[in-house]
């Protein structure tokens, strides 16, 4: 899928309709590259300086801080969101955690002052980026919301998003909603299986 029509089916999803003229899309073809990233492989690692933004375009992202060889997940990264580490968007900031392919994934990469200065040419470009934006801190308040309920309701909440759970193991999915993996297990068979009662 091209940048534009990613940009496009974001709006859509919020009932936006944005169109760009052939200047805003010839700006939006040449500010951003399409890159491959393979299973495993850190997009961003914690220290570093990320001037970056990322668009997924297919494929999910794990976030969170490396304990050995593990990755104390913090929150996965879909189709059509953002990875910006940065504090404040304009500027770059080092990460404060690392970023990796949870599988082989591929997203548009965009300079943060290059994006910056496609916001301040166009009001379609700010547009669609203010509703990506938003999008990404109702995802990061959601994560951290997820921490602050109890045990079971985590779980349920985490069920309801059926395509993170075709697609993460189970002691990923564990690990971000911070419960063992058998605990996890237990609690799934519950909410998923009806009672014999």
């Amino acid at each position: 899928m091209s940048f534009i029509l990613l940009l496009k089916s974001i709006a859509e999803k919020e009932k936006e309709c944005i169109q760009f003229n052939s200047d805003e899309k010839e700006l939006l073809k040449n500010a951003a590259s399409r890159i491959h990233i393979e299973k495993d492989a850190f997009l961003i690692e914690k220290g570093t300086m990320e001037e970056h933004v990322y668009l997924v375009e297919q494929g999910i992202f794990q976030y969170g801080l490396l304990r050995g060889e593990h990755i104390t997940t913090f929150g996965f990264i879909q189709s059509g969101e953002c990875i910006n580490t940065s504090k404040h968007l304009y500027h770059a900031s080092p990460s404060p955690y690392y970023v990796r392919a949870y599988q082989e994934s591929y997203a548009y990469v965009i300079n943060i002052q290059k994006l910056r200065g496609l916001c301040q040419k166009s009001e379609a470009i700010n547009s669609i980026w203010t509703i990506i934006l938003n999008n990404q801190r109702r995802h990061t308040f959601q994560d951290y919301f997820i921490y602050r309920l109890p045990v079971e309701q985590r779980c349920e909440k985490l069920l309801e998003n059926k395509k993170l759970i075709q697609q993460v193991l189970d002691k990923d999915l564990a690990s971000y909603i911070g419960i063992t993996p058998q605990a996890y297990s237990n609690i799934k068979k519950r909410i998923l299986l009806p009672s014999d009662k």
